[in-house]
């Protein structure tokens, strides 16, 4: 291979390093640290026979092992010392290393893979010994810093190293054979006890050059990384998880077998009800009668629940159940499109609904079971109910999909009870216990929220909606009901969690789970509600709502999502399948006792989704998650985001395809993309940009800010362009895929092969440019608290509150901003009905002035 004739080596060099000059890591979990360095030694025989030498092998190999470390990633490795068995030269000038940077492509052979290395090495040696305090001038790091940000400095051969590598070198690996041993020394910064993890890393290396000497024609792709007992470790021992659960159960059968135990106890609350365990399952076996009595429901089939939050919500569920049906949960808040895709997908011929929410079901063409009307006392409670059967639907649950459609989750009883028992035992759960129920039941949380207690004797409080989303009236409800546990998401949490330092005594847990939970969220609980224990659940709904689970005593820079929780084996693979070490991300497969059926009437989405497993060690069906993880040497799991594009936005699951596909169908958006993003205090909110056709959208500016600062003319049609749009999402997705902002981008940015460039819409300042104003000074004042819950710089009397990104948190986080800043109670309600500042300030200030908040007590 010939190298052009450089003017300038030092260009070269740093050409070299593009791509590369943000820091690259092998343990990227292990900050680096000006700390002593640990050092291990692997050694083993040594009679390799192959025409390469020591020096071609381990090169090859360590390239190789960071190939699978870090996988995509380019790592660049400083050569340093030793002899070069190229040239027969030496390389140990007191300022000079030569850099390598290789793509990894395990398709290749180990022969051309150590023949790339070998031409790669000439390459680079043409340009002359990199001159590291140069080159780190140019690059504007340090010398020690640059020897850092390369991660890997190696002594090809040789007895030491060159003066100042080991002060500086985040990795220090030697190689070499004496008297017929192979000796592999590591050493690396002491930072996070990682002596273990270098111990692994030498074996791992030893391993692969050892296997490279005698598999010269294998693919790289079949080298075996791990070795027998770190494979043991990560696939075996961390997924100890067996132990045993009722077979044969079902969840209302768990409801029945407590209201035989306990029949007089009180198990669920809501609207002004208290329902004894004894009434609730009567209640319950009567709505089953009914389904099968009168509306034909038999077993397996699927019946539709839309309801507003109530204990009638939860006692149809049950009631469904006991039919021998599995209940598909609707929220009627949903597009009617949304709603009647997901009611024929399921093949739903009933569905339950109440005076509430009847009307959204105006289209149905089945039959409609209104709950408050038809569920009396009157109704007989013995008839031809099916038999107990827990390889039954017991529900689907619709999440988002990738194609534009959602896609319905059909979990067996079997998979849901192993959850919920486990989840029982491992918080302790009794009949002392009071559990709030917060999640909506269209959400897989619900699952264990609602029919966790109710099988160990505990009581359920179920908060009206507008309840639900009032701080104060939600901290006085669970004061008053003496409330001790609840699940709630991170987002919604972080709401709550001031108001909840002082208030609730007799709360000892909550549960964080649906979305990744921040350490600043952990550390604002431990100062403020240290005598409430904190857990963290991660699970996807395909895997029956919980797969791993732990306690967060202190706040880590990655938050951990625990272990695999009874029966649930979790494996952490990479792109070819295969266990990752510790330490090192691949993506999460979970097999096991809670994986769902699949996708109902989705056979093709779910051959792709559920697959058999690809380690013999952990045998049967398992889901491909798409979430990146990786483990900790305790078997504790770090969650590392998505593969895809799927995000968790308030604890709900959303595809971002989903939400592009629905923003593409308006005739005015030429192009459009739609990111998550995160806000001023780290919580995730979707952001849409679209490209308008100005034939269609006539009138508009070409985008949304103006840089001088004055209102443009086409102010007031962007204003109603968003608006349009808002309202067209509104009609085509669920309101919590809706994006907060929605900003018309003409032309988006691209990248430089022409495709949206998304990254620069995530770092894009979505913060409106100032318009000259006149507010009025009750607009001043709750103008300034809509810059606080919105992260904005301004607003404008006419600005509606929830075009500019506010949702159901974000009214909970102003009306407790009000009721704190301005020392007055804004009606949640309120928001809803007046949600420009103009409006909004008019109906605070005239209400609070007329004395109602003070009349309302």
């Amino acid at each position: 291979m010939t190298t052009p004739a450089l003017t300038d080596p030092l260009d070269a060099w740093a050409t070299a390093l593009t791509g590369v000059a943000q820091p690259t890591t092998l343990f990227p979990d292990l900050p680096l640290a000006e700390a002593p360095l640990a050092r291990v030694r692997r050694s083993m025989p040594w009679g390799a026979e192959t025409g390469a030498t020591i020096d071609v092998h381990a090169l090859s190999a360590l390239l190789a092992v960071a190939g699978r470390y870090v996988p995509g990633e380019v790592m660049p490795v400083a050569v340093v010392g030793g002899a070069d068995e190229f040239t027969g030269e030496r390389v140990d000038e007191d300022d000079a290393l030569l850099l390598l940077t290789v793509p990894y492509d395990e398709e290749e052979t180990v022969a051309a893979w150590q023949e790339r290395v070998r031409t790669h090495w000439r390459t680079r040696q043409s340009l002359g010994p990199c001159p590291e305090h140069a080159l780190a001038q140019r690059l504007g790091w340090t010398a020690p810093e640059l020897l850092r940000r390369l991660t890997y400095v190696m002594s090809a051969a040789g007895p030491s190293v060159r003066a100042g590598a080991e002060a500086t070198a985040g990795l220090l690996v030697h190689v070499h054979v004496r008297e017929g041993q192979l000796h592999v020394d590591v050493a690396g910064r002491n930072t996070v006890c990682p002596t273990d993890r270098l111990g692994a890393y030498a074996d791992q290396l030893a391993g692969a050059i050892a296997w490279f000497a005698s598999h010269q024609q294998a693919r790289l792709a079949d080298l075996p990384l791990l070795t027998p007992a770190e494979r043991q470790q990560v696939v075996v021992a961390f997924n100890d998880t067996a132990h045993p659960v009722p077979t044969g159960q079902t969840l209302d059968g768990l409801l029945s077998a407590q209201a035989a135990r306990t029949p007089n106890a009180f198990a669920l609350s809501g609207r002004g009800e208290t329902w004894s365990y004894q009434a609730l399952d009567t209640k319950v076996t009567q709505l089953a009668c009914l389904l099968v009595s009168q509306f034909g429901v038999t077993p397996g089939t699927c019946v539709g629940v839309m309801l507003e939050r109530s204990a009638a919500a939860v006692t149809a569920l049950y009631g469904v159940m006991r039919a021998g049906a599995a209940y598909v949960p609707i929220d009627a808040r949903h597009p009617w499109d949304t709603i009647r895709y997901m009611l024929e997908n399921a093949g739903v011929s009933v569905l339950l609904v109440d005076a509430q929410t009847i009307a959204a079901a105006a289209s149905f063409a089945g039959q409609l079971l209104v709950v408050d009307v038809e569920l009396h006392d009157a109704l007989p409670t013995t008839g031809p109910l099916p038999a107990p059967d827990d390889t039954r639907l017991a529900y689907v649950i619709y999440t988002s999909g990738s194609t534009g459609r959602p896609k319905g989750v059909a979990v067996e009883h079997r998979a849901a009870v192993n959850t919920v028992v486990w989840r029982n035992a491992f918080y302790g759960f009794t009949a002392t216990d009071v559990g709030l129920q917060m999640p909506s039941l269209a959400f897989d949380s619900s699952v264990v929220d609602v029919f966790g207690l109710l099988a160990v004797g505990g009581r359920l409080v179920v908060p009206d909606e507008d309840v639900r989303l009032d701080a104060r009236r939600l901290i006085a409800l669970s004061t008053a009901q003496g409330i001790t546990t609840c699940i709630l998401t991170p987002s919604y949490y972080q709401m709550l969690v001031g108001e909840f330092a002082h208030a609730v005594p007799t709360l000892r847990a909550i549960t964080l789970a649906g979305e990744s939970t921040t350490p600043a969220l952990v550390a604002a609980h431990q100062s403020r509600r240290p005598d409430v224990v904190l857990y963290n659940e991660y699970g996807p709904t395909e895997n029956a709502v919980c797969s791993t689970a732990c306690r967060l005593e202190s706040a880590e820079p990655v938050v951990s999502i625990g272990r695999p929780i009874w029966n649930v084996h979790v494996l952490i693979l990479d792109a070819g399948l295969r266990p990752c070490p510790v330490g090192v991300p691949g993506e999460i497969y979970l097999g096991g006792a809670g994986i769902a059926r699949g996708y109902i009437n989705q056979p093709a989405l779910t051959a792709e989704r559920f697959l058999e497993s690809p380690v013999p060690e952990v045998p049967g069906r398992v889901y491909r998650t798409g979430d990146r993880a990786r483990w900790r040497a305790d078997g504790h799991i770090d969650f590392l985001g998505r593969l895809d594009g799927q995000v968790k936005v308030r604890g709900f699951r959303i595809e971002l395809d989903q939400v592009e596909h629905a923003l593409l169908r308006h005739p005015a958006v030429r192009h459009g993309a739609v990111v998550c993003k995160a806000d001023a205090s780290g919580g995730p909110y979707l952001a849409a940009y679209a490209d308008w056709d100005d034939g269609v959208a006539s009138g508009l500016a070409p985008d949304d800010t103006a840089s001088d600062g004055a209102a443009s003319h086409g102010t007031a049609a962007l204003g109603d362009a968003r608006t349009r749009l808002r309202a067209h999402l509104a009609e085509h997705l669920p309101y919590y895929m809706v994006p907060d902002l929605i900003a018309v981008v003409s032309p988006l940015p691209l990248t430089f092969n022409g495709k949206i460039d998304r990254e620069a819409l995530r770092r894009r300042n979505d913060e409106a440019a100032a318009v000259p104003a006149v507010l009025t000074p009750e607009e001043r004042r709750l103008g300034g608290i809509w810059m606080e819950v919105l992260g904005r710089q301004h607003v404008v009397p006419d600005d509606d509150f929830f075009a500019l990104g506010g949702n159901s948190l974000r009214v909970m986080a102003l009306s407790a901003a009000v009721r704190a800043g301005l020392g007055r109670e804004l009606d949640l309600m309120d928001v809803y009905a007046h949600p420009t500042l103009r409006q909004m300030a008019a109906k605070l200030f005239e209400r609070h002035e007329a004395g109602s908040y003070a009349a309302q007590g």
